[in-house]
């Protein structure tokens, strides 16, 4: 049985126990895309059309900071970890979340060695 094997269903057991032990807190993020369509001549424009898709996941919230960011465009910053099989699409700096209601930005992000879980640092004004 290879590593990452094992870790999978590993994983997967971690997984349960977080959600049956109140860990999780449940993040959104909606996805827009826009697609170009045909110029339009008459306009002088480009038509597009948008579409957007939404997602939900689970997170654990570990440490909020906000004294020591004299030099953050963010007043708050949120320590965030995440499995990376709750994420089903592609993370990135800037992404805004919806967490309880207050919209958090994606500062940081790392995803460990293994591919497994995501280090998120998410900012607030």
């Amino acid at each position: 049985m290879s590593i990452n094997s094992t870790i999978s269903k590993e994983l997967i057991k971690v997984d349960k126990i977080l959600k049956n032990s109140g860990l999780y807190k449940e993040f959104s993020y909606t996805e827009k895309k826009y697609t170009e369509l045909d110029y339009n001549p008459i306009t002088g424009d480009n038509e597009t059309t948008s579409s957007s898709t939404s997602y939900t996941f689970n997170g654990i919230p570990l440490a909020t900071k906000s004294d020591e960011l004299k030099e953050s465009a963010y007043s708050v910053l949120l320590d965030v970890i995440v499995m990376a099989s709750n994420i089903e699409f592609e993370m990135r700096p800037g992404l805004e979340f919806d967490l309880d209601g207050t919209v958090w930005n994606v500062s940081t992000f790392t995803l460990n060695p293994a591919d497994s879980v995501y280090e998120l640092v998410l900012g607030r004004k």
